[in-house]
């Protein structure tokens, strides 16, 4: 058929053109990349380096003994010099930060995993731009990776300690910064002192001890006078205020007569609102000092005034969240809720930075961010 070989010799030549038209497409893109990785190879590589990569492959390449060797120089330069305009390098160095994984810190490793994306397990370096020899406070940018692990890890090695054949630099943590510690240390003072409970700090209760957790939750008129008087319930060693939950004298009551509470709660402390607050413009505020200590005997003590913080929200704004658990069924939750607030896990619904109620009593930066904008 004529008409049906014509058909088929027209749709063979457009066939045939597509094909070509594939193969010189396909040519082309293959000499394209060859092209792009001929010069990606001539400069250096699978791709340019940045000057912070180059930096940071620069200070990873130097040895323990490198870094324990200018240690020792900068030293004695310093020395020397009185400390007159000579300081020795700041910075972190190699060292073993996979020790934060369970030997020196429990949850360390968790909360690094989980909020910074840091893994610890077999690491010997913290996150590359921390290497870099330099004030933290120079840098025209830190990504929020490195702002995290600083944040959350507790072991160091820095170039001013002689890197990871000197001493390690480690954040105390519990012990220190224990709260129920801190209580045991002032009723101690109080006792031997012969002071009056309570006096010169706040009501603070220690509700790992079961007598104490029971008479807190049944007699809590001993302590508060009146219904709307709030209580701070605390993980003893928590701290940038996540742990945080807030409780009145009625919630306490509608918690015992539920009975939706177990004693002892280990690792909880709770302290009463100081009365009459001083709240500047109608916001609560501390004050951050900083105390070197090099030397207990003899006793050498360095003092430098820091800083103030200031809650975001005004002290005096009315109590948003309703007053009576019973109605809105937070009294069989409200342990739930501080668990959520300690956890790690990025599925937790109950986030602290989002109550506005504690945002008022809390100057962590980050409870007042969580209310201004979207990052």
């Amino acid at each position: 058929d004529a008409d049906g070989a014509e058909k088929g010799s027209k749709s063979r030549s457009s066939s045939e053109r597509w094909q070509g038209r594939a193969q010189v497409l396909g040519i082309t893109v293959i000499v394209f990349l060859l092209g792009t990785m001929a010069r990606q190879h001539f400069a250096g590589g699978a791709r340019e380096m940045s000057i912070v990569e180059k930096e940071v492959a620069k200070w990873i390449a130097q040895s323990d003994d490198e870094v324990l060797n200018m240690t020792r120089r900068e030293a004695k330069a310093f020395r020397t010099s009185h400390g007159a305009h000579v300081l020795q390098q700041y910075g972190l160095t190699r060292g073993n930060y996979w020790a934060m994984d369970g030997k020196h810190c429990k949850n360390c490793a968790q909360k690094l995993r989980a909020l910074c994306k840091y893994n610890p397990a077999n690491s010997s370096y913290p996150p590359g731009e921390l290497l870099i020899p330099g004030r933290l406070s120079k840098r025209s940018s830190l990504r929020e990776r490195n702002l995290c692990f600083l944040w959350y890890a507790n072991n160091f090695w820095t170039r001013a300690t002689g890197g990871a054949k000197g001493h390690l630099v480690w954040r105390l943590g519990s012990g220190i910064d224990d709260k129920g510690y801190l209580v045991r240390a002032l009723i101690k003072y109080a006792s031997k002192h012969s002071c009056t409970p309570f006096t010169g700090y706040p009501v603070t209760l220690e509700l790992n001890d079961t007598d104490t957790c029971e008479t807190f939750f049944a007699d809590n008129n001993k302590y508060a006078r009146k219904d709307s008087q709030l209580w701070f319930l605390k993980a003893a060693d928590g701290s940038t205020g996540r742990h945080i939950n807030l409780l009145r004298r009625q919630d306490i009551h509608e918690i015992h007569a539920a009975k939706a509470y177990e004693c002892p709660m280990n690792g909880s402390v709770a302290s009463l609102e100081v009365p009459g607050m001083w709240a500047p413009g109608g916001k609560k505020f501390d004050n951050r000092v900083y105390l070197l200590i090099p030397s207990i005997q003899p006793l050498v003590a360095f003092f430098r005034y820091g800083h103030l913080r200031f809650s975001v929200f005004n002290y005096t704004d009315p109590f948003e969240q309703h007053l009576s658990l019973v109605r809105t069924g937070r009294a069989s939750n409200w342990q739930s809720k501080m668990k959520a607030a300690n956890s790690t896990e990025n599925s937790s619904k109950y986030l602290p930075e989002n109550d506005r109620d504690l945002a008022r009593h809390v100057t962590n930066p980050r409870f007042g961010m969580a209310h201004t904008n979207s990052t």
